[in-house]
């Protein structure tokens, strides 16, 4: 036996469904607060997982990456000429043509 819809029935389907959607926005909501001072999972730099680190988590960990490339030299070549640049060596500076 069916039982008939009654106002008191929908309105009490209406009550547990927006129970529901607070719940879930609450939920929501306390999640991106949480993780407003991280760095979304799965995000990776240059084979570093920084997903659910902190910014300066994340920052040391590329700083420690990429340590490594601040002391080689910089290899530069156009068309069959090629540069070495040393790191942090006085007086040169990379610079850019300006186009017209």
């Amino acid at each position: 036996m069916v039982r008939p819809k009654t106002a008191a029935t929908t309105r009490r389907r209406w009550r547990w469904l927006g129970l529901a959607a607070a719940v879930i926005a609450v939920a929501t909501v306390a999640y991106l607060w949480a993780m407003s001072s991280r760095v979304a999972h799965g995000v990776r730099v240059a084979d570093v997982g920084l997903g659910g680190l902190t910014r300066d988590a994340a920052r040391q960990q590329l700083a420690a990456r990429f340590q490594q490339y601040a002391k080689a030299p910089l290899a530069l070549s156009y068309g069959d000429r090629r540069f070495e640049i040393a790191p942090r060596s006085p007086g040169r500076r990379l610079q850019r043509r300006r186009q017209r």
